[in-house]
């Protein structure tokens, strides 16, 4: 079995001990932020090191309620929540300040929320919200510029090329200016660029193995395939590698949850968190 060799990340202890891993967030740069919360004031955004270098708006009183939190610009933030009092979810950007700019429903059933280069905020959805009659969320995959407005809908990437259609969204990553995604009916792997169809695999033979998100670089998908196993998959030769994930000395890593980002995998260990990027590892 192969071994792909992860790199400890630096990181203050409240990082290393955060007990939730959906308070945990990877920015479009591949920095790490978690969610702070305090009896004294708003929630706060920590960076690895501990430093505060931002507010959540003050309506949002429970971490777990939040699904994503994204830096859109320097000084703007995207922030996807529940809302209890309209029922449904909400993105709302805002200032490092806590000051709220824009804010606006996307619906239910959401799977996933990430941030482009160019600021469009990406959202797919589980089935849930594709078939809840909501009119947003009805082709799976959408991107909103962040006031809100529609700037793309997959329907029309579905009804141009004759692709499948997505009944449920098991996988998605913003890689710069691409998009890729993995979802049922059919199983595809779909490679957008520029918000326009650039390459798609049809028969991938994934369905057995990879039900949720993963790393991608030169046409090879990498992901957690089973329980602390890893597994990557070449779109060009269809072929499949198991993998374990080993620290710098070599030793097993023993992790609880990974999470994915461009090329980047994360895997969350009780001793802290460890990265593996291709390019660095070269």
């Amino acid at each position: 079995m192969n071994k792909i060799t992860f790199t400890k990340m630096k990181a203050d202890s409240a990082f290393i001990q955060a007990e939730n891993p959906e308070h945990i967030y990877v920015s479009k740069d591949n920095v790490l932020f978690y969610l702070v919360e305090s009896n004294k004031g708003p929630i706060q955004i920590h960076n690895g090191r501990g430093k505060i270098i931002a507010v959540l708006p003050r309506h949002v009183v429970h971490a777990d309620y939040v699904l994503t939190v994204q830096q859109v610009k320097p000084d703007r933030w995207m922030l996807l929540h529940y809302d209890e009092e309209k029922e449904t979810n909400v993105i709302c950007v805002f200032s490092c300040e806590g000051e709220v700019m824009k804010e606006f429903s996307v619906g239910e059933g959401i799977a996933d929320c990430q941030v482009d280069d160019v600021h469009q905020i990406w959202i797919t959805y589980f089935d849930e919200g594709i078939f809840s009659g909501f009119e947003m969320s009805r082709s799976g995959l959408v991107a909103l510029d962040i006031d809100g407005n529609i700037i793309f809908d997959y329907g029309d990437i579905v009804n141009v090329h004759n692709l499948p259609s997505i009944d449920d969204c098991y996988g998605m990553n913003v890689l710069g200016d691409e998009i890729w995604l993995y979802y049922y009916a059919e199983f595809p792997v779909v490679q957008l660029k520029n918000n326009h169809l650039h390459n798609w695999w049809p028969d991938t033979n994934l369905r057995d193995y990879l039900s949720g998100g993963f790393a991608v670089w030169d046409n090879v998908l990498l992901f957690e395939a089973a329980e602390q196993e890893l597994m990557t998959y070449s779109l060009q030769t269809k072929e499949f590698s198991s993998a374990i994930a080993v620290d710098e000395q070599g030793n097993r890593l023993d992790f609880w949850d990974c999470f994915y980002k461009g090329a980047s995998i994360y895997l969350r260990t009780d001793e802290g968190v460890y990265r593996f990027t291709p390019n660095e590892a070269e």
